[in-house]
């Protein structure tokens, strides 16, 4: 019935008609930014600070609290 029929090339057809330029744009903007945040030279270089965000947590403290 839907031989010789590329399914995920007709969705991306379809999207593309019916998405408006304020999607695609968004869109874009979330891939760069995805990109960016995990480039691995990012993530590298920003190592120092990722560990200053976060909160050592010790077992018992938190078996204490529950």
């Amino acid at each position: 019935m839907l031989s010789g029929v590329d399914i995920k090339s007709e969705l991306s057809k379809l999207r593309s008609k019916t998405r408006k330029e304020e999607d695609q744009v968004l869109r874009e903007v979330d891939r760069i930014l995805h990109e960016s945040t995990f480039n691995k030279k990012n993530v590298l270089d920003n190592l120092k600070h990722y560990s200053q965000t976060f909160e050592l947590v010790n077992e018992d403290e938190v078996i204490e609290r529950i």
